[in-house]
């Protein structure tokens, strides 16, 4: 299977059912998982790289500018796989983390931009819309659930739900 063929098929399952973009994706996990001619790694990496594609075809590409919510390890490797257009959307990270906010910034230092770039870290409460949320919904207890609801976030228009 090629990446094409895997997209062709991406396109097909978000045409003919009436499934939200996540539930889209999961098809996708499966569908990739069950290449066996591919390592784990291999496989997880071409999920996590046609899942980011997907991200930015159909969603970042609506959308001026948007804040990541997550300022750990996943939200900043989204980050650095968006394409440059996407990543100069990026307005903020956003945590519940006080050791993550309190840096202040997250400093892309793979970046050949000089000087190099250089994103904001807010408390979720500081942050505006859009948000990817790049958090698992069954690591956080409820509260990530809880947060959105306080913020009164629609899915689909006010946020994103990647991971």
């Amino acid at each position: 299977w090629d990446m094409q063929r895997i997209r062709q098929y991406l396109r097909a399952v978000e045409n003919t059912c009436a499934f939200r973009m996540r539930m889209t994706l999961c098809c996708l996990k499966e569908f990739v998982c069950s290449m066996r001619h591919l390592s784990s790694t291999q496989t997880l990496e071409t999920i996590w790289k046609l899942r980011v594609d997907f991200l930015q075809e159909r969603v970042l590409s609506q959308w001026e500018s948007f804040t990541i919510w997550n300022a750990g390890k996943q939200g900043r490797k989204l980050y650095r796989c968006l394409s440059p257009t996407n990543q100069k959307k990026v307005k903020a990270f956003c945590d519940v983390d006080e050791n993550k906010i309190q840096k202040g910034f997250y400093t892309y230092e793979e970046s050949k931009e000089i000087p190099k770039p250089k994103i904001p870290i807010l408390h979720y409460k500081d942050a505006s819309t859009p948000f990817v949320i790049c958090v698992k919904l069954d690591m956080t207890g409820g509260v990530l659930e809880e947060n959105l609801n306080s913020l009164q976030l629609k899915e689909g228009t006010d946020y994103y739900h990647f991971n």
